[in-house]
């Protein structure tokens, strides 16, 4: 194990090779992102607002990190943890390996993550989460004990965002992902839009469930919420699983593009404005508290 402590700012010129590295700050940042770092796990701590940067070479575990800033981890490899991540800011890259942060004890105010190829990315925070910025070359697991918000888009081959405290609002108009798997508890929203074309594979909302899109909207698993607002500015809304369960629902689309709806419930129409066909199916009464145009 190597380790390093000090006064003010910790830096490198060189490379620094070790089984382990243990690196404090009372009084200044750490930067060490040489690409010729090795080390197998890591223990960062800063003071005050001060930030902490980290490359590794080969895969990087996290034991323990305290950063009163920005905390920059980046790699050739996979970067994961064995011990809480306290940062005000987390920013992650890998060029060849997952990334998987998934202690449920981090506290992480705002995330940025990007990994290569085909590899996910997993992020958990006991608190409220903003990510701004994602660029998943596969899936991206997000889960917060708080709020789960967005300021920069998300780019993902499938997203799974859930809160067991707060709303989910990704809303930003150039998210991009071909699945979507949502999970609120209690009375919480969950706010979606994609860019492109988008597939539910799952959701459980315990509040309203508000999907938009600029291509079509289609699911490949049940929808559970309390009600369910479906939007599209250019693409059909094919939401027809036979599990589907909301009290109500508000529909529309644009040009000639159809909708298709079922609940296995009781449902109610809240609005609907589309631009062709509209089919309504379910498994208890169908009604209507806003008109319907079609």
């Amino acid at each position: 194990t190597l380790t390093l402590s000090g006064g003010s700012t910790i830096g490198q010129s060189g490379a620094i090779h070790a089984d382990a590295l243990n690196v404090t700050t009372a009084n200044g940042a750490i930067t060490l992102a040489n690409t010729g770092n090795t080390f197998g796990t890591a223990t960062l701590a800063t003071g005050g607002a001060d930030n902490a940067t980290l490359y590794d070479a080969s895969t990087l575990t996290i034991a323990s990190a305290n950063i009163g800033g920005t905390l920059t981890l980046s790699g050739a490899n996979g970067i994961s943890q064995t011990g809480a991540i306290h940062t005000a800011v987390l920013n992650e890259a890998t060029t060849q390996g997952a990334i998987v942060l998934t202690n449920p004890a981090n506290t992480i105010g705002t995330a940025n993550l990007t990994t290569g190829g085909s590899d996910d990315a997993s992020l958990t925070d006991a608190s409220a989460l903003i990510v701004s910025g994602a660029t998943v070359g596969g899936n991206l697991t997000l889960s917060s004990g708080g709020a789960l918000t967005q300021t920069g888009a998300i780019h993902a081959q499938a997203l799974t965002a859930s809160s067991t405290g707060g709303t989910i609002t990704l809303t930003n108009s150039a998210n991009s992902f071909n699945t979507a798997s949502l999970t609120t508890t209690g009375a919480n929203d969950a706010s979606l839009t994609d860019a492109s074309a988008l597939t539910i594979a799952s959701a459980n909302i315990g509040g309203n469930l508000t999907l938009m899109g600029s291509s079509t909207i289609g699911q490949s698993g049940a929808i559970h919420a309390a009600s369910l607002n479906a939007t599209t500015t250019n693409g059909a809304i094919t939401l027809a699983n036979t599990g589907n369960t909301f009290a109500t629902a508000t529909l529309s689309t644009g040009g000639s593009d159809n909708a298709t709806l079922y609940d296995a419930s009781a449902l109610t129409i809240a609005a609907a404005n589309i631009g062709g066909t509209l089919t309504l199916s379910g498994g208890s009464t169908i009604g209507q508290s806003g008109a319907i145009h079609a």
